[in-house]
């Protein structure tokens, strides 16, 4: 995506480039207006939206241009111009071109038309003899900054529950049983006075029954920790960023400039009286180029003259 600013001299002139990327395909969503209010909006533009800014005054915009301005409410036209990555000195030349009249176009360029756009906006530009382009190229870098987060890596849940299991153990057991026998007995008692009492005689039998006696005992433990251990990872990655590469073309655009500023200067005079003055010039700045040149400073030259006539 790529960004070209232009400042036209006039509204019509803008409204003609407009129509001209209308057929391209372009979107008017893509294509930014600001113009002087007092001069266009009574001819009726009706897409156009009455505006009194602080930093340039009584405007008119259209649609795309309003949420670009309303994006960077506060910052009036020119912070919205440098937060497009234009230096500040071009945005103030620019709200000057606007104070003085001259119609601010905002052209949003998607990749695949970016030839074709900037093609018709180079060649209205040599058909109207004139304007200021400014083209934003956004130099875009990534960084890269590392972090950490937790993750589950794994682990033990130890739960216990209370079990059964049946037993099967014998024990002996002693049981004592009292008999009572008698025994007929034929001798003689020996007379005393015992022979005669009363006598109780008591013998008690005992058992054993079994008796169950539990106890809890700690058989085993079951201890869960964790190791920590530290460890170096490698971060292995691409980052992207813009290499800008500055092709200056054929150079016939400062050409161009300098036949117009010829023009300007020899005002009467016929080329051939300002051949010779012009070669010097350009030598001076640009040696040995003159013959590579010489046609392109002359079309410009011509322009000058036939939009000065005009």
């Amino acid at each position: 995506m790529r960004t070209v600013v232009r400042l036209y001299k006039d509204y019509d002139e803008a409204e003609q480039t407009m129509a001209e990327l209308a057929n391209l395909g372009l979107d008017d969503r893509q294509i930014g207006l600001l113009t002087s209010a007092a001069a266009n909006l009574a001819n009726g533009h009706r897409h156009l939206n009455a505006l009194d800014l602080s930093d340039v005054g009584a405007v008119a915009a259209n649609d795309r241009m309003l949420k670009l301005l309303d994006s960077r409410r506060g910052n009036g036209v020119l912070g919205a111009l440098v937060a497009l990555g234009i230096p500040r000195s071009d945005a103030t030349s620019f709200l000057d071109g606007v104070r003085a009249g001259k119609t601010l176009e905002i052209v949003t360029i998607e990749d695949d038309k970016e030839a074709e756009t900037v093609s018709i906006m180079q060649r209205r530009a040599a058909v109207a003899g004139g304007g200021t382009e400014q083209e934003v190229v956004p130099v875009v870098k990534e960084e890269i900054k590392i972090g950490k987060r937790e993750y589950t890596a794994g682990g033990v849940k130890i739960a216990t529950h209370v079990a059964t299991r049946p037993i099967d153990q014998t024990i002996a057991v002693r049981e004592e049983h009292v008999r009572v026998e008698r025994r007929p007995v034929g001798r003689d008692a020996e007379c005393s006075d015992d022979a005669f009492r009363d006598h109780v005689v008591e013998m008690k039998a005992t058992g054993e029954q079994p008796v169950v006696t539990k106890r809890a005992r700690v058989v085993e433990e079951i201890r869960v920790h964790k190791d920590v251990a530290d460890h170096v990872e490698t971060i292995r990655d691409s980052l992207r960023h813009t290499e800008v590469e500055v092709d200056e073309g054929d150079g016939l655009e400062p050409a161009y400039r300098f036949g117009e500023q010829l023009a300007s200067d020899t005002q009467g005079a016929s080329w051939h009286e300002a051949v010779a003055r012009a070669k010097s010039l350009w030598e001076a700045k640009m040696p040995g180029t003159w013959a590579k040149f010489e046609d392109a400073i002359r079309f410009g030259w011509n322009r000058k003259r036939v939009t000065t006539k005009g």
